[in-house]
């Protein structure tokens, strides 16, 4: 409901200038001609009005496209943090940056993991997390990534209260250095 406020409020600004911009130039006159500027500058009883109208336009005008860039920078900004509880006293976040850090913890806690890299993202109230690992060729992947997704779910769940929207384990390559020599 605020947002929609918030546009019209923008809108009805960009209006109010489009008005002053229309009632200098049925005071002016299209296109200026030196005499009509003579004229109008004579005229000092509707010359007033109209400026004042034409600042009182452009004054709207800049409040609303102030108030547009406010309401587009907010809704474009990505979230930093994934809130865990908000009560009368404020809110508590936890920052992406921790979440992944966690992760990455509880990733690495596998010796099986030579690498591993999260990102972490917001998917609605709940937070998408996605890990890149480096492993060794004679884990089997299904189960490995399996018991990751629940260890890493399970954790942030218990340590942060974070909902979890999904857990996507990707095995970018497994290590080099265990792979059999060949004989030639």
């Amino acid at each position: 409901m605020k947002r929609t406020v918030k546009i019209l409020c923008g809108l009805l600004a960009v209006l109010a200038v489009a008005l002053a911009v229309c009632v200098l130039l049925v005071v002016i006159g299209w296109p200026v001609r030196e005499a009509r500027m003579t004229e109008i500058l004579a005229s000092i009883r509707r010359f007033p009005a109209a400026l004042l109208t034409i600042l009182a336009g452009l004054l709207l005008g800049a409040l609303g496209v102030f108030a547009l860039y406010g309401l587009f920078t907010e809704h474009f900004q990505k979230p930093t943090s994934a809130t865990i509880d908000r009560n009368a006293l404020g809110e508590t976040s936890v920052s992406f940056a921790a979440l992944a850090d966690l992760a990455n913890q509880t990733v690495r806690s596998h010796e099986e993991v030579k690498n591993s890299k999260t990102r972490v993202r917001a998917s609605g109230d709940k937070v998408k997390i996605a890990v890149n690992v480096t492993t060794s060729p004679a884990v089997s992947l299904l189960t490995f990534t399996h018991t990751l997704q629940d260890e890493i779910a399970s954790r942030i769940l218990a340590v942060c209260g974070v909902p979890i929207g999904s857990v996507d384990v990707t095995v970018d390559q497994t290590d080099e250095s265990e792979k059999p020599s060949r004989i030639n």
